[in-house]
């Protein structure tokens, strides 16, 4: 059965078959940005500072661009040194997210397990309390 993709299991799609974090964290942003529909005017200190809260630097961001180009999942203008121009390839995409990946791997399975399970009374314990206080 097919999983519902969502926008956290899509990174992890991404991450999984790109294996640089930098990598899906551009895509991933570049598509949430609607990418692939329309081109996106940005710069890439921006992208960076703002989009990816200083995740990676601009020096990663544009690194991560320069590896989604020649693998051929984005196109890359830049428009007189002032904005970055970023068409993400929709179809490239789609045929990267075909590509088979272990069940075995992080993020790929639905399964719970004991520290799940710990971490989810915790925060429902704890979000409770402030119920509780107001």
């Amino acid at each position: 059965m097919t999983r519902k993709m969502t926008s956290d299991r899509l990174f992890v799609e991404l991450l999984h078959r790109l294996g640089k974090y930098s990598d899906a964290l551009m895509l991933h942003t570049a598509l949430r940005e609607q990418a692939d529909v329309a081109e996106w005017k940005t710069a890439v200190t921006q992208v960076s500072q703002f989009a990816l809260d200083g995740q990676i630097n601009k020096w990663q961001a544009q690194r991560a661009l320069d590896r989604l180009t020649q693998l051929g999942l984005v196109e890359v203008r830049i428009h007189a040194k002032t904005a970055t121009l970023i068409t993400v390839d929709r179809d490239a995409v789609m045929e990267l997210l075909q590509q088979p990946v272990s069940n075995q791997l992080p993020g790929m399975r639905g399964k719970d397990f004991a520290f799940l399970q710990a971490w989810n009374e915790s925060a429902a314990a704890a979000a409770s309390a402030v119920e509780d206080a107001s």
